[in-house]
């Protein structure tokens, strides 16, 4: 038992890092668990108005019952897709894996202490997704005592069976297919896919937070109108079971509904503990052979050297190790690109808005007012990619190499702040599709890429400043890098009181003189190239050192 709360307890370090004793010192854990209780705090309010809203419809026709099936049923796809990457990347692609292999502990053990960890996850998810829907049906359906009672342990217990059947999916596909020898393509795919559907779902969310679209979505599954709808309610028969236990817990049937689910979750774990004994160990062994590759021949391989500047090399190599990592390409490139198209464009094209934003901009006296305000909001995006204050959290134990190759720490400092901005003017490109799809004019265009040159090489110095004042190189995935790090929020609540500063400076004087393209890029691009000028000395004169004391 003692080996198994051990394991436990590393599970818990690696995979969130709030049981991290170097976390606790080096971030301020309190401020951590405000910002997630505030982001928490903004997802549900909207979705417990707009439930409330729908229970009323529904509770005209004594049908509010279904509106908590459908949550169960809903929520429990969400987790059952979700927990298939999950488990694969925990089970079997952690960097970890391997050394618990050769440790004297039983499969058993392993899987149970990785299920725990993917459980903890899912609670989470659960507290967002179904909690309020819970909680809001025993406020309006006046349910006393024991309806709350038998509410937390159905939290408890709920995600319990999604995530065994997708555990259970998960093995079999690592056993009986070549798919392991994939690796980074597993992660990918998965990844892509996870995003995908993480916008779908937010799509479906908003589209819900329409109070007749989502009741019309409950009719259309009771009156079996809508096949798909009609699938999650019913894909998982247990979710009817918990909507009939809370419904009938004030007697006896929700005794008998309460036992259901806990036999029901015994089942499921127990069958998931047996399957894993058989299938897991055999799945695992042998994921990390290297693969065979094609030999190259000698004349071949001449014809690839080429011979490049020491900085030029660094570089290529920094980008093709962010394409060729699964993990730092979508979280730290595509998630946070695709996130800011889907937040700005979505809602403009869904309102009908594009033409009116489009004329406001082009025909407005004070064009320059109109570009900081744009450049406020790219800053604001840029900021939250990791790509911008992970440069040296990115080489992980790597990092010592480089304080052995003939490359001073001046030039990798330089290399890391190009590779940086090569990301952040990837974003600034793809922003100009969209100003262009917006029809916006010719010269506003040509103004927004010039200003945001001087932006983005600040705020790559400004994160690798950020970065080297405490780095992650102790982790065993890439995904450690991203996990409570906050810094990314902190340089956009900088940057975003520097440009709001700007931009209410130039409103006023807007008042009294016309603020033109050519003031705009005046004032940004001045201020960002001194603030450049002051950040890198800062960083050679200073950080060098700080470079040179990691360990």
């Amino acid at each position: 038992m003692n080996s198994f709360l051990g394991l436990l307890k590393v599970l818990f370090k690696t995979s969130t890092g709030f049981l991290n004793d170097k976390t606790k010192r080096k971030n301020n854990k309190y401020l951590i668990y405000l910002v997630y209780i505030m982001l928490g705090f903004i997802i549900i309010s909207p979705t417990i108005k707009i439930t409330s809203a729908i229970y009323d419809l529904l509770k005209l026709q004594g049908l509010e019952v279904y509106l908590l099936q459908f949550g169960f049923s809903a929520t429990s796809i969400v987790i059952m897709l979700y927990s298939v990457f999950y488990v694969m990347g925990s089970f079997y692609f952690s960097q970890d894996i391997e050394n618990y292999l050769y440790l004297p502990i039983k499969p058993y053990k392993l899987l149970t202490g990785k299920f725990i960890i993917a459980l903890v996850n899912q609670y989470i998810m659960e507290l967002l997704l179904l909690i309020p829907m819970v909680i809001l049906f025993g406020v309006k359906g006046n349910f006393g005592f024991i309806y709350y009672l038998y509410s937390v342990i159905i939290f408890l217990l709920f995600p319990i069976v999604p995530l065994c059947f997708s555990s259970i999916i998960s093995m079999i596909i690592m056993r009986f297919s070549s798919f392991s020898k994939r690796k980074d393509l597993f992660k990918l795919i998965s990844g892509i896919i996870s995003l995908l559907f993480a916008i779908g779902i937010n799509m479906l969310v908003r589209e819900s937070f329409k109070v007749e679209t989502g009741a019309n979505f409950i009719f259309n599954v009771i009156e079996e109108k809508n096949f798909f709808l009609n699938i999650i309610l019913n894909i998982f028969t247990q979710t009817k079971l918990y909507a009939y236990t809370l419904t009938n817990s004030s007697d006896i049937h929700g005794l008998f509904g309460i036992s259901g689910i806990i036999v029901s979750s015994l089942i499921s774990i127990s069958v998931f503990m047996i399957l894993g004994e058989i299938l897991y160990l055999k799945g695992v062994v042998g994921l990390n052979e290297i693969n065979k590759t094609k030999k190259r021949k000698p004349q071949n391989i001449n014809k690839n050297i080429t011979t490049n500047t020491p900085i030029k090399s660094y570089v290529l190599m920094e980008i093709k190790t962010i394409i060729r990592t699964p993990q730092i390409l979508i979280y730290g490139v595509l998630t946070s690109t695709i996130w800011s198209l889907y937040i700005v464009i979505y809602p403009i094209i869904s309102d009908g808005n594009l033409s009116s934003i489009t004329s406001w901009i082009n025909n407005s006296k004070n064009m320059g007012v109109n570009l900081v305000l744009l450049i406020g909001i790219t800053i604001f995006f840029l900021c939250t990619n990791p790509i911008f204050y992970t440069p040296i959290s990115r080489d992980g134990r790597r990092f010592y190499l480089n304080k052995f190759i003939p490359f001073s720490y001046e030039d990798q400092i330089k290399s890391k702040i190009i590779v940086s901005s090569i990301m952040g003017l990837f974003n600034v490109f793809i922003y100009t599709i969209v100003l262009i799809i917006l029809k916006l004019s010719f010269t506003f265009i040509v103004s927004y890429i010039l200003t945001c040159i001087p932006v983005v090489i600040f705020i790559s110095m400004h994160g690798l400043s950020a970065d080297l004042n405490g780095p992650k190189l102790d982790w065993d995935n890439e995904n450690e890098i991203f996990k409570n790090n906050f810094k990314g929020l902190i340089m956009s609540m900088i940057n975003l009181v520097l440009v709001g500063s700007i931009y209410i400076v130039l409103s006023i004087a807007s008042i009294f003189i016309s603020i033109n393209l050519f003031i705009g890029i005046a004032v940004i691009a001045v201020t960002y190239i001194i603030l450049g000028n002051i950040m890198i000395d800062k960083i050679l004169e200073d950080k060098i050192k700080l470079y040179e004391e990691l360990h």
